[in-house]
Formats: structure tokens, sequence, C-alpha cells
């Protein structure tokens, strides 16, 4: 779908009036936005059923925030399906400490982050 071209500014009962190409593509962005595969809440909260990139498709995405200690700490992503990408990253600028995730705990509500040492980190998990 293309993006709509402008048609106004609208002033009550001034130009430009009811016109055809108006109407048509308002029409058209009507029908693609009923889309009953995707939903939102009013509040800002977009829900997908799944995303189609040129690459392959995301179906379940889940991020999160947390504390993370040198042995490794639980995270709880609720995916309900092993994440085929996961990353971490540490919450701050201009620290060095790494932070991991071992391939071998990939599950499909978990999974298991370490720190060189303990510290915040920011995850994400994509199935």
């Amino acid at each position: 779908m293309t993006l709509y071209p402008l048609t106004g500014p609208f002033v009550n009962g001034g130009a430009p009036g009811i016109s055809a190409a108006f109407l048509n593509n308002l029409e058209t962005w009507l029908r693609y936005a009923g889309d009953s595969n995707i939903t939102a809440d009013g509040s800002g909260h977009l829900t997908v059923a799944s995303l189609t990139l040129t690459h392959g498709v995301i179906v379940r995405i889940a991020f999160g925030f947390a504390a993370v200690v040198a042995a490794g700490t639980t995270v709880t992503h609720n995916l309900g399906a092993v994440p085929s990408a996961a990353f971490a990253t540490v919450s701050g600028v201009g620290t060095s400490i790494v932070v991991s995730i071992d391939s071998a705990t990939l599950g499909t509500t978990t999974m298991k982050v370490s720190g060189s040492s303990s510290c915040n980190c920011w995850w994400l998990a994509i199935a």
C-alpha cells in the first residue's frame, strides 16, 4: 500500500470539497487498516499476529531487564517456543562487563544470562 497523499487542510465550509480521489484513497486505507490479525487497545499498544520480513517471519518477541550475576541468572521470556535468536547487553555506557546467553539453556519459557561480573542488562528473545 502506498502512503496516503494528503488532501487537506480541511476547513469547515471551505475547499477542498468531497472528491472521488479523496474518498477512494480513504476507502483503500480503511480496507487495509481493517486487518483482523492486527489490533490496538487505544493506548498505543499494537498486537500483530506475525511480522513477515524480507528474510523471515517473527511470530513471538519478548524483551526485558534483569539483574544478572556472574554465575548466571535464569530469565523468563514466556515465548512458548525456543527462541531462534536471543541477545543481551549491559545496561550502561562505558562498562567493560560482557554478558552472554548460554544457548544450551534456551527453552520455551526461560534462558540463562551470565555476566563477566554482576550487572544489570537488557535482553531480547525472538522466535
